[in-house]
């Protein structure tokens, strides 16, 4: 697959794919290899594309949001269990 490049963000289609399922570390990675820009310079030219499309940031950080709520909720419910074990472990003896 060749290099194609949007001109109005300089990214190739395929860092753009990458960005829009989310996956920021590998559009930074893809844009490197095909740019031959450092790590800062990538990360800086895939941020503004992210930047310039309000509704891929927002998409983006309700992402970012949801993440977090997962995790969240994920030590709630490991704490809950841990109290259950107590209890049922209190009571059996």
């Amino acid at each position: 697959m060749g290099c194609i490049v949007n001109q109005a963000s300089d990214l190739s289609e395929e860092a753009i794919v990458a960005i829009e399922s989310g996956n920021l570390i590998h559009a930074i990675k893809i844009t490197r290899e095909k740019t031959g820009l450092g790590l800062k310079g990538s990360a800086d030219r895939v941020k503004a594309y992210v930047n310039a499309h309000p509704a891929l940031k927002e998409k983006l950080q309700l992402n970012r949001t949801t993440v977090v709520i997962s995790r969240e909720t994920a030590v709630i419910v490991m704490i809950a269990i841990a109290l259950v074990a107590v209890y049922i472990n209190f009571f059996a003896v």
